[in-house]
């Protein structure tokens, strides 16, 4: 039997100790060698430090183990929700045996889907009474839209897929010992909407944040760029940090980095803001940038340019 092939129940009946321990030795070698921390997988504060799967930690082992996954999706959307059940059969690439199956839904009434900050408070004030909200977070009262469910169906989509996936591997695998289910499924999503909206008179409850550590930006591209010209990039928010003071009394810039890694800094309080608000609801941004001695400077953020907010900041551009 290869190194790499799933265990699965011999003819001779049940599996012998040793073959299980190959197969556990084999996921732990592949969560050592080769996936990362927050990229294949994640711990969960609070959870005992049990890492959680992500989607490309389950595609990482279902390569190791040359699982193909076959898709099935059912649509039960309604007329005001979209919403998806996926089944993930896996099968043994080369001999063809099917070795598990995993399920996963996802719908666009889902807290987290079914609504969304409002951009401004003329945007709440228009939206119909039942499609608008105050909502209490743990950082203040935030105010609230209904999502349109057609803006947010691929979306629904992919992360019943993801669901789906992540349970078949870890079923056929049986590496749940090692691995629970999607982080995405337990983490609180609650970001901080402490500053107010565009346009927003109302300010929230201001929260305490803890200054960001220092991140190394690294270029999105290996082609020289000349100095002082712009480059272009759209992606969703992993994380966005705040600006921090500094012992001299000066700020330093926030940061906004991409799920891909790349790390760009601000200092406007609106990019932030408008930053945070898209990572919360999985949208991207687009933004422009140029690099500088200080890393990746954004200059616009969806089309609109920042100023420097107060005269302890130095400028980015």
């Amino acid at each position: 039997m290869e190194n790499n092939q799933i265990m699965v129940m011999p003819e001779r009946g049940a599996l012998t100790a040793p073959e299980i321990r190959q197969q556990v030795n084999l996921i732990q070698e592949v969560m050592r060698a080769v996936m990362k921390k927050d990229e294949h997988y994640g711990v969960v504060p609070g959870t005992g430090g049990k890492p959680s799967l992500l989607k490309p930690g389950a595609e990482k082992l279902a390569m190791t183990f040359r699982l193909a996954p076959e898709v099935r999706v059912e649509d039960l959307s309604g007329r005001d929700e979209r919403r998806y059940r996926v089944t993930v059969h896996l099968k043994h690439i080369t001999s063809g045996n099917f070795v598990g199956s995993g399920v996963g839904e996802c719908s666009s009434d889902e807290e987290k889907y079914r609504w969304k900050r409002a951009f401004n408070d003329q945007e709440f004030q228009e939206a119909p009474e039942d499609r608008r909200r105050e909502k209490w977070t743990k950082f203040g009262k935030m105010k609230q839209i209904r999502t349109n469910p057609a803006d947010v169906a691929n979306t629904i989509l992919k992360m019943a897929k993801k669901r789906a996936l992540v349970d078949a591997v870890l079923t056929a695998t049986a590496a749940s010992d090692i691995f629970t289910q999607d982080i995405e499924e337990s983490v609180d999503q609650e970001e901080d909407f402490s500053k107010p909206a565009h346009g927003s008179t109302t300010s929230a409850t201001p929260a305490t944040m803890a200054a960001p550590t220092a991140a190394k930006a690294r270029p999105v591209t290996t082609e020289a760029v000349p100095d002082g010209e712009t480059q272009k990039k759209s992606f969703v928010p992993k994380s966005v940090k705040p600006k921090s003071k500094t012992p001299k009394g000066t700020y330093a810039p926030g940061v906004i980095e991409s799920k891909d890694g790349y790390v760009f800094k601000t200092y406007s309080e609106k990019f932030l803001e408008d930053a945070k608000a898209a990572m919360s609801m999985g949208f991207e941004i687009d933004i422009e940038y140029k690099e500088s001695k200080y890393g990746l400077d954004i200059i616009t953020m969806d089309g609109q340019k920042a100023k420097a907010e107060t005269n302890d900041e130095p400028p980015p551009y």
